[in-house]
């Protein structure tokens, strides 16, 4: 099932091809939108970016055991901070991916895998929207965005992890 993103990441498709996408699709035209809607969010949970990956793991995981113990009540109540959670953790991975592969040369299968777990993020982020009902006939949804999100992390989390501490770098030497 492919759900579509009603996110502020509307140039992002909602299903990924990696043989027709184009790479300046995945990232959205302004980056410092994705940052500002983070940090002008008001909720007291909020933390700063960069997104702290075994936080985002910790959810993934917490996510696809819901449909297994059936504790939908949960995912409605914790809806809005797992949302602003994962818009922190789509924000950090652009722009670290748009500061390194914004000429979109890299085509191969480990750019693929990135390209496809952000979409996949992004697909996450809008299936947390409605209502508890809503949120209760999306489990089966939410669960399996899960499971594909939680089998890239092992060839993806390194990745992602080098890119964001080189684009922190770079942004830390623009500050200087």
């Amino acid at each position: 099932m492919v759900v579509e993103a009603k996110s502020y990441c509307s140039a992002v498709p909602s299903a990924y091809d990696s043989k027709e996408a184009n790479c300046s699709k995945l990232v959205p035209h302004t980056l410092g939108l994705v940052t500002d809607k983070v940090q002008n969010t008001g909720n007291s949970k909020q933390s700063s970016l960069p997104m702290v990956f075994d936080l985002f793991w910790e959810i993934i995981e917490g996510l696809q055991l819901l449909e297994k113990e059936g504790d939908q009540r949960s995912l409605s109540s914790e809806a809005s901070t797992i949302k602003l959670d994962l818009e922190k953790a789509i924000g950090t991975w652009t722009a670290a991916w748009s500061t390194y592969y914004s000429n979109c040369d890299d085509r191969g299968a480990l750019s693929a895998e990135v390209l496809h777990m952000l979409d996949e993020t992004v697909q996450l982020y809008a299936v947390l929207d409605g209502s508890e009902q809503e949120l209760r006939n999306k489990i089966s949804t939410v669960a399996e965005l899960s499971r594909r999100l939680q089998s890239r992390r092992q060839t993806v989390e390194p990745i992602l992890t080098r890119l964001v501490l080189e684009h922190n770098s770079k942004l830390l030497g623009m500050q200087s």
